[in-house]
């Protein structure tokens, strides 16, 4: 299976990669540096290594594009409200906007979110599942 990764270098995205390359599973990653991504995974066969950001969806689009799944396992370091996962999901779906195939995306949230309220709109949510099967 082909696999988009956004947030590849975090520590679920460390943790993640090595058990998808044990199935043999083709990974495309999205790292703001790249060189973050040890060189044994970024030399391996079945990784394509893609430096851009999370607020680019023309620079998502070449992962999601080439992939069957994107998971979404962004994070941030500091202890603050952020939109980086936000805004990585609202990427994610604009890059869907043109992409053919299936749809799907895993999306991991475990971080704070700046918002007025919980649910306070419908970009907070989380997706697993839709567009073609």
């Amino acid at each position: 299976m082909h696999i988009a990764v956004i947030g590849s270098t975090g520590s679920t995205g460390v943790a993640l990669i090595p058990q998808a390359l044990e199935k043999s599973h083709h990974l495309h990653l999205l790292a703001r540096d790249p060189n973050k991504i040890p060189s044994s995974i970024r030399s391996h066969a079945n990784v394509t290594v893609v430096k851009g950001d999370v607020n680019s969806a023309e620079e998502i689009k070449r992962i999601v594009h080439a992939s069957e799944i994107t998971i979404i396992v962004v994070g941030a370091y500091e202890n603050k409200p952020t939109t980086v996962h936000q805004d990585a999901v609202r990427s994610v779906l604009k890059a869907f906007e043109t992409k053919t195939g299936p749809k799907r995306v895993i999306n991991d949230n475990s971080m704070q979110q700046e918002s007025k309220t919980p649910m306070d709109s419908e970009e907070d949510f989380t997706l697993f599942h839709f567009g073609n099967a």
